[in-house]
């Protein structure tokens, strides 16, 4: 029998909260839908395997081990050899989606069947009902640093400037061609430092192939924040892994600048190295807790970003400098 959605949901070393998503998956409304889930299990060494098997008998549910380290190398070896449906679902395995979720999925595909690429809504779950106190002074940098994705309730092609969220994103098996995978040297890897943003990677290479991507407000999960995301070590960790991402799923470093004028461009990320430096410093020093995390947090990420910029320009310049031809494709 053909599959209509599937699922696929890679882990590592959260058997718990993914039981959590499971159970949640199991509460989904199937209804004329053959819907096959796929846990990737990405060299877990907890009890992940145990947790899937028990899930068996009320989902339909396929088990993958994934040995090599990545969240990217997961989903790139359910891609290859995993039979796909019609309808491909990325989600994350902290997420409790809606009942009606893959309804909802189905709905906007019917509604825009010109469209491959979709994106849902990401709401955030607090770990103690709601926001810490801190909330009010970070929720600028705040939701997009924990995962929320809320363009609001109007469906249809997004607005400039935004694009759909890993934890909630969907597209059509046919685009799915063997180039288009998700790249291997970005995204989470384990307790290796992190350079977060592989959805966004994946995403932009698929809009500039001309695949506009369409809002839909109607299918939603809830993104379960964990305790140790909000101290405030735990969101600098995040904050840092998302600014170093920056550069991979945008275009910051000005490579044709980078080629033709070295100096220049060094000089630039340089002086904006040191602004997010001393805007760091400064907010450090605030007085109020909530204030001084609050507005640290971009600067951080400012950082982050910028340094990352320079490894690139710097591997990039040892490209050029080896073979003089690779400029022109800048």
């Amino acid at each position: 029998m053909s599959i209509d959605i599937s699922v696929l949901i890679p882990t590592h070393n959260r058997a718990e909260g993914l039981a959590e998503t499971l159970r949640a998956m199991a509460m989904l409304d199937l209804s004329d839908l053959s819907v096959r889930f796929v846990v990737i299990n990405n060299n877990s060494t907890d009890h992940t395997e145990a947790i899937v098997q028990s899930f068996v008998n009320c989902l339909p549910i396929r088990y993958r081990f994934e040995p090599r380290p990545g969240k990217s190398c997961a989903l790139n070896g359910a891609l290859d050899e995993e039979p796909l449906g019609d309808i491909v679902v990325f989600v994350d395995d902290d997420v409790s989606p809606c009942r009606d979720w893959l309804q909802a999925i189905r709905r906007a595909c019917q509604r825009w069947p010109d469209h491959k690429v979709f994106g849902g809504k990401v709401l955030s779950w607090w770990p103690d009902g709601q926001p810490p106190a801190w909330w009010a002074s970070a929720t600028q940098h705040g939701t997009w640093t924990l995962g929320g994705h809320d363009p609001g309730n109007q469906p249809g092609p997004y607005r400039p400037g935004l694009k759909p969220m890993g934890a909630n994103t969907w597209i059509c098996r046919d685009v799915l061609v063997a180039t288009r995978r998700f790249d291997e040297s970005v995204g989470p890897c384990g307790q290796v430092t992190r350079i977060m943003g592989q959805d966004g990677v994946f995403i932009n290479g698929l809009i500039r192939d001309g695949y506009e991507p369409i809002y839909c407000p109607d299918a939603v999960v809830y993104h379960r924040i964990q305790h140790e995301k909000v101290t405030p070590r735990g969101l600098r960790r995040r904050v840092w892994s998302q600014g170093r991402g920056g550069p991979h799923y945008g275009e910051p470093c000005h490579q044709s600048l980078l080629v033709r004028h070295l100096t220049l461009w060094h000089l630039l990320r340089v002086g904006a190295l040191g602004w997010a430096a001393a805007r760091y410093l400064l907010a450090m020093v605030h007085w109020s807790s909530g204030r001084r995390l609050g507005e640290s947090l971009p600067a951080l990420g400012d950082i982050a970003y910028n340094l990352e910029c320079l490894r690139i320009g710097r591997k990039l310049r040892r490209q050029v400098m080896r073979n003089p031809a690779y400029s022109s494709g800048l």
